[in-house]
């Protein structure tokens, strides 16, 4: 690992701005970040050391999760993640709480945030992106000190893993800057990438440990707001935590955020700078930070979820049920079977259609489908009648041959005609990369946005972060079986966006 770089070479004392003799360090962070993804900078005490976090760690849990808001902030508080880990998530504001732990969170958090600032304002004023420094991002941070009664953007987030932990898997987060103060703590990796793979991805390169830092020392990493900002000059740093069996970790990771309200255009100054952005198209700007927020949410989905015990039994049991998503009127299936039953003679129309009337109350539902599928077939069995269906749009691409809905059947097993049949529905099952199978009765023209909330909320999983395709395309809420050449039995794919925190 290179030379961690020093805090007084990149801090002036009394201000945010370094002087003009401190360049060599701020391009010593710059190409740090740019081709490590990471930089560590030591020779300041980060943190006060008081033992009040390591009570809290150690108190019952019930006194864990009692630490919050008085009113309830999203992120705020303390909360039990998948994995074996637990958070403590601070952010300044009128917490209106007594908890022991929150002065140290609060004193933590605001040297953390000047140090933050100090360190994204050395970034921009690095040769490689050569902007003026903090000032040209200033607009986009919290106003210091914060107004009465406001909740601060960024946060501090402690985190606890325990020795049954494997760690956290890779992911990039949402900021501008992440600080991690986790002395003598192993498990940190970053992936990565040599500049001239830039503006790819970091994915590009192996993963490589962080070496253990000291009580002086904590580490860099750029996030995706800073990359937007920079029109991916420089990347968000993708990073994870790998632990051994029966090794345990706690850090401290500040999150520079930006400001909701706020918006970002450094576009203008880059091309003063003399740089290309190949990759500007990518990064539209100027931009709300809100809208960045959306759309990073809209393709990652959390590391750090809720612990939920009972989450795998629901897809389980969840995976067995047929879901009728366009449920017919009595009426209207009672005029179905009458349709179907008429031509054939072989029972009268009015029979069909009494026996349809009498399956439309839920409590004699379970009595009357058999009486229901008997007049179906009594009805269908002489002529032969044909399945009657909406004409197929073409579908977007060519067909790729399913065995999907073959592979769900037993050998040998007929389509048994039913009555959504008869109102020209279709089956169409949803399977994850797991194999977990759910089936869906609806309409060729059922807007796909009844499925995916259908089937979200079967798992338990969050919409947001849920994406399906068929036949290699994305399916959008507005689309349409019959719009995507889809037919009865065929499969859509549903899968989890990538990683963030």
């Amino acid at each position: 690992m290179a030379a961690a770089l020093k805090w007084a070479d990149l801090a002036a004392p009394g201000c945010l701005q370094a002087p003009p003799s401190h360049q060599p360090a701020c391009d010593a962070l710059l190409e740090a970040l740019l081709t490590r993804g990471y930089a560590v900078i030591s020779g300041h005490k980060w943190v006060e050391e008081n033992g009040a976090l390591q009570a809290f760690w150690a108190a019952p849990a019930e006194d864990k999760r009692a630490t919050a808001p008085l009113q309830p902030v999203e992120g705020c508080g303390y909360r039990e993640l998948t994995g074996d880990r637990e958070l403590m998530e601070y952010r300044a504001g009128p917490w209106l709480c007594d908890a022991p732990v929150l002065p140290p969170l609060l004193q933590a958090s605001e040297g953390l945030d000047a140090a933050a600032r100090v360190l994204l304002g050395a970034t921009l004023r690095g040769r490689l992106l050569r902007l003026p420094g903090l000032s040209a991002l200033a607009s986009a941070l919290d106003d210091l000190p914060l107004p009465p009664h406001a909740w601060a953007s960024s946060s501090l987030q402690c985190f606890g893993y325990g020795e049954q932990s494997a760690g956290c898997e890779g992911h990039v987060d949402k900021g501008l800057l992440t600080l991690v103060w986790a002395p003598g703590a192993h498990g940190l990796e970053v992936r990565a990438c040599p500049r001239a793979c830039l503006p790819a991805c970091l994915q590009c390169g192996a993963w490589l440990p962080v070496p253990p830092t000291n009580l002086r020392q904590l580490v860099v990493l750029p996030g995706h707001c800073l990359e937007y900002a920079t029109c991916g000059l420089v990347k968000a740093a993708h990073h994870r935590v790998v632990l051994p069996p029966g090794q345990a970790r706690c850090s401290m990771v500040y999150k520079l955020m930006p400001s909701q309200a706020a918006s970002i255009d450094l576009r203008p100054a880059l091309l003063a700078a003399g740089h290309a952005l190949l990759a500007a198209d990518r990064y539209p700007q100027p931009a709300s930070v809100r809208g960045i927020l959306t759309a990073f949410a809209g393709t990652h989905r959390s590391v750090n979820p809720p612990r939920q015990g009972q989450q795998a039994g629901a897809e389980k049991a969840a995976q067995q049920q047929v879901v009728d998503l366009e449920p017919e009127p009595a009426a209207a299936v009672a005029a179905t079977v009458a349709a179907e039953a008429e031509p054939s003679g072989g029972v009268p129309a009015a029979v069909a259609a009494a026996a349809a009337a009498d399956r439309g109350t839920s409590s004699r539902a379970a009595a009357t489908r058999g009486t229901a599928g008997a007049a179906l077939h009594a009805a269908a069995a002489p002529a032969k009648v044909p399945l009657k269906r909406p004409a197929r749009a073409a579908p977007r691409r060519s067909r790729v041959a399913s065995e999907s809905a073959a592979a769900s059947q037993p050998p040998g097993a007929k389509r048994v005609r039913t009555e959504a049949d008869a109102c020209g529905k279709i089956h169409i099952i949803v399977q994850n990369g797991a194999g977990s199978k759910n089936r869906f009765i609806v309409f060729p023209t059922t807007p796909f946005s009844k499925v995916f909330a259908a089937h979200a909320s079967m798992l338990g999983a969050d919409l947001a972060m849920m994406r399906y395709v068929f036949n290699g395309d994305r399916l959008d809420a507005h689309d349409t079986p019959a719009g995507v050449g889809m037919r009865d039995g065929d499969c859509v794919d549903s899968m989890m966006v990538q990683m963030g925190d």
